[in-house]
């Protein structure tokens, strides 16, 4: 992050630049994990522990992206997975996603509202209103690239994607997803 604010820094003409620089990443941070992006990703090839989907949530802010294999996309595997990844990054404010009956479920509801979670669903026939997409566009290009040679076994190579996606700068904030949380 320094690394970046000061090749940014070299390259600008006045104080303002350098106070909007500076204001822009000081505004992402305050909401990272604030606001969330989820969705399901498959079926995909099953390997070899059964996984067949993918849980995937994305920050609105950072624009860090977070992937979990699960074997279906039930309510219960929602869940399970969203409280993987709330116990790291924080309970959000905001999440959006699909209709999907694995977030529009009574359970998945319940789970929302006890954790006080504000819930916006994509519209049916629009699910490009979730950015999410994108990134699933993204996983299945790169997991088809790297899974070639490895059969179905796609779940193995998921750290290293994400690693890959967290570690570029982002278009959107000037930043890589892992200098901003």
């Amino acid at each position: 992050m320094k690394d970046h604010f000061l090749d940014n820094w070299a390259n600008l003409k006045s104080a303002t630049q350098i106070a909007e620089l500076f204001d822009n990443y000081e505004d992402v941070r305050k909401e990272v994990f604030t606001k969330l992006n989820i969705d399901a990703c498959g079926p995909l090839p099953i390997t070899s522990k059964e996984n067949r989907y993918l849980i995937t949530a994305i920050c609105m802010s950072s624009k860090f992206p977070e992937a979990y294999p699960v074997s279906d996309i039930s309510s219960v595997s929602v869940t399970d997975v969203l409280l993987n990844i709330f116990s790291w990054m924080k309970f959000p404010r905001k999440i959006q996603c699909d209709q999907g009956t694995s977030f529009t479920s009574a359970l998945t509801t319940e789970f929302f509202e006890r954790f006080g979670i504000l819930v916006r669903h994509s519209s049916v026939y629009h699910p490009q209103s979730n950015p999410v997409e994108r990134f699933h566009r993204t996983l299945k290009r790169l997991l088809r690239v790297l899974c070639l040679d490895a059969g179905s076994e796609w779940d193995k190579h998921l750290p290293s994607i994400l690693l890959a996606l967290r570690t570029v700068s982002h278009e959107s904030t000037g930043y890589t997803p892992s200098e901003l949380v």
